[in-house]
């Protein structure tokens, strides 16, 4: 009889060709299958709630799997990242049942976007994040922020051919900034291929004063196509996925929503 379970997972994406399993690529799924089938002694198969992109990265991505296992001995998640590679690792698991999906049963999905803003790139967050050495202006990207709250069609905002619905919600915006790490965090249930680049490349368009709120509205209303192409994927963070039970809170000492400037810090 199979067992349930789901894990919080953690990676730097530098070095993968995203997430979903690929032929010939070096994916996260695959090396996170793997890893369980060598500990678990079976082949293992795991779903997860988001496939991010080439070169994103997670701080809790969430992924189930099933297994002959009863019970998970209290030593699996130190076995487990001990075979995994270093820039993959498992920081929860826990039992869940044969009805839990990690992406339907979402209820919420936090991702933060770094950039930094000094006047030089810095070897150590060059992977991590987007070099912007111009000043932005980060009341003018608050500002525009406000207009992509809410429900809207963003079909101007994904680099795909959409032939599901292009309507998607944003339910919180928000640009911090810690000496030259700015940082924008995105949160709503869903989002479209891309999307979260594509807004945050408009938001740094005007913060660097080369387009107007005016010109972002009328992208956003579809009345014109965005002239900028999307932002890096190295400076995009899955941080966060909510679900009605709870299973991702209080995973990161104590922090609701740990976003990645406070683990660069």
């Amino acid at each position: 009889m199979d067992n349930f379970f789901r894990l919080i997972v953690q990676y730097n994406g530098t070095n993968y060709h995203g997430f979903q399993r690929q032929k010939h690529c070096r994916t996260v799924q695959e090396e996170l299958e793997k890893a369980l089938s060598i500990i678990l002694r079976e082949k293992i198969m795991i779903k997860a709630a988001s496939r991010t992109d080439r070169g994103v990265h997670a701080l809790g991505q969430v992924v189930t799997f099933n297994s002959s296992c009863s019970d998970l001995k209290e030593d699996f998640l130190y076995h487990l990242n001990a075979v995994l590679p270093k820039d993959i690792r498992v920081v929860k698991v826990g039992k869940t049942n044969q009805f839990f999906h990690p992406r339907r049963d979402a209820v919420m999905r936090h991702y933060s976007y770094l950039i930094n803003n000094s006047p030089y790139s810095s070897p150590f967050l060059d992977d991590l994040t987007y070099h912007c050495p111009f000043p932005l202006d980060l009341e003018r990207m608050r500002s525009v922020a406000q207009l992509f709250l809410g429900e809207h069609d963003f079909k101007s905002f994904t680099t795909s051919e959409e032939t599901r619905p292009t309507i998607r919600s944003f339910k919180k915006i928000e640009i911090k900034k810690e000496d030259n790490l700015i940082e924008i965090n995105f949160s709503g249930l869903s989002f479209l291929y891309n999307m979260l680049r594509m807004v945050g490349a408009a938001l740094v368009q005007v913060g660097l004063k080369r387009t107007t709120q005016q010109e972002i509205a009328l992208c956003l209303n579809l009345k014109k196509k965005p002239s900028f192409a999307p932002l890096p994927a190295k400076g995009l963070f899955l941080v966060k996925i909510d679900y009605p039970d709870g299973f991702t809170d209080n995973v990161f000492q104590g922090k609701g929503i740990p976003f990645p400037s406070a683990l660069l810090s």
